[in-house]
């Protein structure tokens, strides 16, 4: 091995011990998964209650602090923003470590901290990399996504939120929906159109701000599904005044920076592959309760559900080890596609043992939760990039396949 590597090794080996005990001495070790028929609650997914958010919230934001104080906040990110300016190897260390310990559930403060950092590392001004990227990376501000509107979902160029210069502000008028979070965040992430040449496509017409949502004209209503959650909005712009300072990236360019952020989004969330795994201990205890363990069929669904979750953690841990400090790539897609489709998968197989105590809510434990979790996974789907979407990405910049032509 060279003196560089060596140096290297020696450092990842101090890096890995002084890890470990920063997370032994701030958080219990996480306890193998399992589940005790009847005790607790049945709840499969956090169904996002309004209420419960704010102190979700809370504890993420205390966490990520003391991350931040102890100098794990940011492994990989530049120093002058509160990063430690280490290597991809790093942070995929810590992730594993961190990963066997009880964190705080981060999921409200993922857009800031995951997607929205890095594409203003991208593409924001030095003054909103200096205002927003600490603050966002320790959970003092929380963001959301202002991107879908009720006619531009997948097809995000065919939005029609307007933003028109006047002086040194934009007005921003339209209406944003499938918004999560807004109604916990200080900052919103908007596409808007600013107008294109003749002749362009209307991609070239559209530009990046980061909305503060307390500004007067903003409205924000939540969504009810459903299933009874309410962690998705609607976020209605009424002559909402922007400064230009907070403009991310040039006129213009809003095209461009949507698609990135998009692509850290997807990475994000195809990353987050624990909640497949977790359904596993669920459909054992259900056999178990049903008395079927010992149907083969069962077991072999059950086995599937476990194989390819399993297989998507090894197979995103190798993606981010290939992208080392570069973007993740259009390979991520796959990661996220393949969680959404193992965990209909996991719902089918407990739909076969449940019948059609599967859709009747009789108060019994364990068993309406997996209709609830049915209801959750459209949105699941759609987040980040429908699976139409994800598929054409990989097909097109995975695979490299032509795009076909859409008949005359």
């Amino acid at each position: 091995m060279s003196t560089t590597g060596s140096a290297l090794q020696r450092d990842l080996t101090a890096f890995r011990a002084e890890a470990e005990s920063f997370l032994a001495a701030s958080l219990p070790r996480r306890v193998q998964a399992s589940v005790v028929w009847g005790e607790g609650s049945d709840e499969i997914v956090d169904g996002g209650d309004r209420d419960r958010g704010a102190s979700t919230v809370e504890a993420a934001r205390q966490w990520r602090r003391r991350l931040d104080d102890a100098g794990y906040g940011w492994i990989d990110g530049p120093s002058e923003h509160g990063g430690a300016s280490l290597s991809a190897e790093h942070v995929s260390i810590f992730r594993s470590l961190e990963a066997q310990h009880e964190t705080p559930d981060q999921h409200l403060l993922r857009f800031g901290v995951t997607i929205l950092c890095p594409a203003l590392v991208e593409f924001g001004s030095e003054y909103l990399q200096r205002a927003y990227l600490r603050p966002l990376r320790r959970g003092d501000v929380v963001a959301c996504q202002l991107f879908s509107e009720p006619g531009a979902g997948s097809d995000l160029a065919g939005l029609s939120m307007r933003a028109e210069r006047d002086g040194d502000d934009w007005v921003l008028t339209g209406h944003k929906v499938w918004s999560s979070g807004a109604h916990l965040s200080q900052l919103g992430l908007a596409i808007a159109r600013t107008g294109a040449e003749p002749g362009q496509p209307k991609q070239a017409g559209m530009t990046a701000f980061l909305v503060d949502l307390s500004a007067p004209g903003v409205d924000i209503r939540p969504i009810e599904q459903l299933n009874g959650d309410s962690k998705f909005n609607e976020v209605r712009l009424d002559g909402v005044r922007v400064p230009d300072s907070h403009r991310v990236g040039e006129v213009g360019e809003g095209w461009t920076f949507a698609t990135a952020s998009l692509r850290y989004e997807r990475a994000s969330i195809g990353a987050d592959n624990a909640v497949d795994v977790s359904l596993v201990p669920r459909l054992v205890a259900l056999a178990r309760h049903l008395g079927v363990e010992e149907d083969a069929h069962v077991r072999q669904g059950i086995a599937e559900v476990h194989a390819r979750a399993v297989a998507t953690r090894a197979m995103t841990a190798g993606l981010f080890a290939a992208a080392g400090d570069q973007p993740p790539g259009a390979e991520m897609s796959a990661c996220k596609l393949e969680l959404t489709d193992n965990i209909q998968r996991a719902i089918d197989v407990a739909f076969e043992m449940l019948g059609e105590r599967a859709v009747l809510d009789t108060g019994e434990w364990g068993t309406y939760a997996w209709l609830q979790l049915a209801w959750r996974l459209p949105g699941m789907r759609i987040g980040g990039g429908t699976d139409e979407i994800l598929r054409n990405v990989i097909a097109e910049r995975v695979l490299g396949l032509p795009r076909e032509k859409a008949p005359r």
